[in-house]
């Protein structure tokens, strides 16, 4: 089939279609009119200038690595490029093209050999050069671990040529889709990742790491991204440093053997006792003043992260105003007024007196009724501190707030005998006991 009398190959024929590619590669569709397909009716073709890659830069590379086609007429007549090779390997992407220069991203392939590139357009020409691009030595990931986990998870990677003939690793991926925060890379064959907080995509996925150089390392057996620990609730939701809190869940443990650290509202909390369903903390402490809200994370020896979002509150630090009598013997009736006298829990469990355990008698969170303890030894004694402990795990302590006073002694009794009405008279000292 003839056309400005230049062979074309035949290709498909209908009763009004011939598809036929031309010498240099360009495909044509003629439409016929008639059923005869002979026909002579005049069809106008143009040839154009054959496609011309000029350079390839670079001129080598492995996955990943972007590759800048230039030339003249890489389009062959058409609007795009739809396939590329290199060294006879499909290319995983292709970025833009244009009649003069087309940008890919490199296949993957085990073979260092020198090979052809080659452009395909929309119309069907092929544009190559010849013995152009060749693929360097791949990298691998040997192992991994662990191969399954969840939101902050750490994976160390380990394997040779990680950097891929760069100077470091700059990004790490679960798949496409997840991203990975780097967190150590220090030469090319080790690579710490962690999966970021809050990450909810579960599945199977590769493990892939790109060098600076854009070259993509992957894992040849897939990392199962599982599903989130999560924090149910927490018992009290409120409550001063010191208060013992306990936080509920489900696989708190986040797939490793312990629960290592928490913070409640960005203040870190020490881990009392842990189990995959519950974690005992105790709160730091929080602000002095005022109230702060905040969210809960536990985290795992895995880097596994658990949260509840505004899942606690700090309270204001209780605070003692008075303390009346502020001295006084064993058993003396104290009032100790103020605010949060109950560190955000129900009731006090104890009252001391510069380390002596007391009574409390009746308690609420501005005014507390106790009993001083009883002294063994003898004073003089010094300004001592008066402690509340709450069922909250918290205190409120008021400093150097009491004294004990030396029990009182006798000196004589006048009379020391006498009838109803005899006046008496006692003499002595501190026989008031401390009262005035």
């Amino acid at each position: 089939m003839p056309l400005h009398a230049t062979m074309a190959d035949f290709r498909s024929c209908t009763s009004t279609m011939i598809r036929a590619r031309y010498c240099i590669g360009l495909l044509a569709v003629l439409q016929v009119t008639s059923a005869q397909i002979n026909c002579t009716a005049p069809i106008e073709f143009t040839y154009i200038t054959e496609g011309n890659i000029t350079t390839v830069s670079p001129s080598s590379g492995q996955r990943g690595t972007l590759v800048n086609i230039s030339g003249s007429n890489l389009l062959g007549g058409g609007t795009t490029a739809v396939n590329a090779t290199l060294a006879g390997v499909p290319v995983s992407t292709i970025v833009s093209s244009s009649d003069t220069s087309v940008l890919v991203s490199a296949g993957q392939s085990s073979a260092t050999a020198l090979g052809d590139v080659t452009i395909t357009s929309d119309t069907g020409a092929v544009v190559t050069r010849t013995s152009t691009w060749s693929y360097i030595s791949i990298g691998n990931i040997s192992s991994f671990s662990p191969t399954s986990g969840q939101s902050g998870t750490f994976i160390t990677l380990t394997g040779q040529d990680l950097f891929a003939d760069g100077a470091a690793v700059v990004s790490a991926s679960l798949g496409t889709g997840v991203p990975l925060e780097v967190i150590n890379a220090p030469n090319a064959s080790f690579v710490l990742v962690r999966i970021p907080f809050n990450t909810t995509t579960t599945g199977s996925f590769e493990v892939t790491v790109t060098a600076d150089t854009g070259i993509i390392t992957g894992t040849a057996t897939s990392f199962s991204l599982l599903t989130q620990g999560r924090v149910v609730s927490v018992v009290p939701s409120a409550g001063v440093g010191g208060s013992e809190v306990v936080v509920f869940g489900t696989n708190l443990r986040g797939y490793g053997s312990a629960v290592v650290s928490a913070t409640l509202a960005g203040v870190p909390a020490t881990v009392v006792r842990e189990q995959n369903f519950f974690v005992t903390l105790e709160a730091g402490n929080g602000p002095v003043t005022g109230v702060i809200d905040g969210i809960i994370v536990l985290t795992a020896d895995s880097g596994a992260t658990s949260f509840l979002a505004d899942g606690w509150t700090y309270l204001a630090v209780g605070n003692v105003t008075s303390v009346s009598p502020s001295s006084g013997l064993p058993r003396t009736v104290v009032t100790i007024t103020g605010t949060g006298l109950l560190s955000g829990g129900d009731e006090l469990i104890s009252i001391s007196f510069d380390g002596v355990l007391g009574d409390v008698l009746s308690a609420n969170s501005t005014t507390v009724v106790a009993r001083t303890g009883a002294v063994v030894t003898s004073g003089p004694f010094a300004a001592g501190n008066v402690i509340l402990r709450s069922d909250s795990g918290a205190s409120v302590v008021a400093d150097a707030a009491w004294t004990y006073l030396d029990g009182g002694d006798v000196h004589a009794i006048v009379p020391s005998s006498g009838t109803t009405g005899t006046v008496v008279t006692i003499t002595g000292v501190g026989l008031v006991g401390g009262a005035s």
